[in-house]
């Protein structure tokens, strides 16, 4: 891997990394979207219902079921043998008469069935789901003056100020007013409308309830909301009790193992994951071609002629053999004027010495000089000392660049 693209992917996974901060401190909106959800905790999930439920009844009686009820009465998905309860919270839906025969059915059996939804209308015969829209000058600005109460006084007294109430009501004819027992009410500006009514045929009986909403995460919460709801589900026996739900505990995605699972509950994580997974592959394809081995820098050897020619001179000077030494500088400079200048040195007469002048220049004096001392050394033995070396030396540098 080159520079180039270890940079490219430092400077990648720090947009990676920037991005995870951001998006993992990021304050999610409050969802305020009905959703009825038993997976959601958004305010209006019904996620602690769903947890709570279980502790309303006997130990392992309740059974969610996903299931629309049309396919719940179809398949006869209930124990037909022990009586046993249906409990349907939805924001909305329709039955349509197969599934409205078949509930009838269930009924008749001596079950209970519980269903809470928005609006309901003909599941008892002659009741319809009015409004107060009709009603009376009802407009949504006057929202918080509706509260909900229970009729049985045993149960509750309250009256509950939940979010979210809707406006709607049951209108019971005069004629099924003794075959209809009211349940709880909606209440506005001290009128009481029926919401939450009671219908028994035979051993079973039909439990219809126009609020869902009071069953959601925010209102179980608030103040003692709660003992609303749970008056509700009292009207259901403690037997076994059949639940609709969204997702049911086995489900892989209601308790998900992932180690991811942040990162794809996230979708800007989501995609960033899958783009650095992208990223990997194509720097993978890119640089799997075979590359060839870096090839090391062989330093040529060093010159070290100066280094070598110092140490003898200094081998010379310690033993103070100057008139060896002073041979050897004689000899090595007659050999670098005949290889640069091509002069004969065997005579150093007057020819050699002319010779030399025209050649490099240098004053006559010194070259007459230089050959004089020669001729000195090489007449006596005696000839030689320190400060004739250094002499010799200055008398060189004159006439040899």
């Amino acid at each position: 891997m080159n520079n180039t693209s270890k940079k490219m992917l430092f400077l990648f996974l720090v947009i990676v990394g920037f991005v995870y901060f951001i998006e993992s401190n990021k304050v999610d909106p409050i969802n305020w979207r009905v959703t009825l959800d038993n997976t959601s905790k958004s305010p209006y999930g019904t996620y602690i219902l769903d947890k709570e439920i279980d502790y309303m009844f006997p130990k392992d009686s309740v059974v969610r079921i996903t299931e629309h009820l049309y396919d719940f009465f179809d398949n006869s998905n209930y124990d037909s043998i022990h009586t046993n309860s249906l409990f349907s919270l939805k924001d909305y839906g329709y039955l349509d008469s197969f599934s409205r025969v078949k509930l009838n059915e269930y009924i008749l059996k001596g079950n209970t069935a519980l269903i809470i939804q928005d609006n309901i209308d003909g599941l008892i015969a002659g009741i319809e789901t009015s409004s107060l829209y009709y009603e009376v000058d009802y407009n949504n600005a006057e929202s918080e003056q509706l509260f909900v109460t229970l009729a049985n006084q045993s149960i509750s007294t309250y009256s509950y100020k939940i979010k979210g109430l809707n406006p709607y009501f049951f209108d019971i004819p005069d004629s099924l007013r003794s075959k209809i027992e009211v349940l709880g009410y909606l209440k506005y500006n001290g009128v009481k409308y029926p919401n939450l009514i009671r219908q028994r045929q035979e051993k079973g009986q039909l439990i219809l309830g126009l609020q869902p909403i009071a069953f959601t995460n925010y209102n179980l919460l608030e103040s003692n909301n709660h003992l609303y709801a749970q008056g509700i589900l009292s009207y259901l026996p403690q037997q076994k009790t059949y639940y609709t739900v969204n997702k049911l505990p086995t489900d892989t995605e209601y308790h998900s193992e992932s180690i991811l699972r942040f990162v794809f509950k996230n979708p800007a994580l989501k995609w960033a994951w899958y783009f650095f997974l992208g990223t990997i592959v194509v720097f993978i394809l890119f640089t799997a071609k075979r590359k060839q081995r870096i090839i090391p820098i062989i330093k040529p050897l060093s010159n070290t002629t100066v280094e070598f020619t110092k140490t003898v001179s200094n081998l010379y000077i310690q033993n103070k053999d100057y008139h060896d030494l002073m041979n050897k500088q004689i000899i090595y400079t007659l050999e670098k004027i005949r290889r640069e200048y091509w002069i004969d040195t065997t005579k150093l007469d007057e020819h050699f010495i002319n010779n030399l002048h025209a050649k490099t220049k240098k004053n006559k004096e010194d070259i007459v000089k230089f050959i004089r001392f020669i001729e000195q050394f090489r007449a006596s033995e005696n000839y030689a000392s320190e400060t004739l070396l250094i002499e010799l030396n200055k008398l060189i540098e004159n006439i040899i660049d």
